[in-house]
C-alpha cells in the first residue's frame, strides 16, 4: 500500500505528464509520451480510434492531431484519484 506522499508524489507525477502533452511543442509531443506511456500501451478508445499499440501510435493518431485541431488546448483536472 502507497503511503500519503507516495500518493500525492504519483498523482503529480501524472498530472505534469499529462500537462506537458497538451502544452508542448508538437515536436516534443513523442518524447513526452515516451514519459508517461509504457512502451507496449495498448489504447482501446472510442471510434475512430478504437485500438492501438505503442506510445509512438497514440501520439501519431491521438495527441498530434488533436493539438494540431486545438492548437489552444487548455487541460484542466478537476479531480484527480489515485491509491
Amino acid at each position: 500500500m502507497l503511503s500519503q506522499e507516495q500518493n500525492i508524489t504519483h498523482k503529480r507525477a501524472v498530472r505534469s505528464a499529462l500537462r506537458a502533452l497538451a502544452e508542448a511543442p508538437l515536436t516534443e509531443l513523442a518524447d513526452h509520451a515516451q514519459a508517461i506511456y509504457h512502451p507496449q500501451a495498448h489504447w482501446r478508445g472510442s471510434h475512430p480510434w478504437n485500438e492501438m499499440q505503442g506510445p509512438q501510435a497514440i501520439v501519431e493518431q491521438v495527441w498530434r492531431p488533436l493539438r494540431r485541431a486545438f492548437p489552444d488546448l487548455e487541460r484542466r483536472d478537476l479531480i484527480v484519484m489515485g491509491g
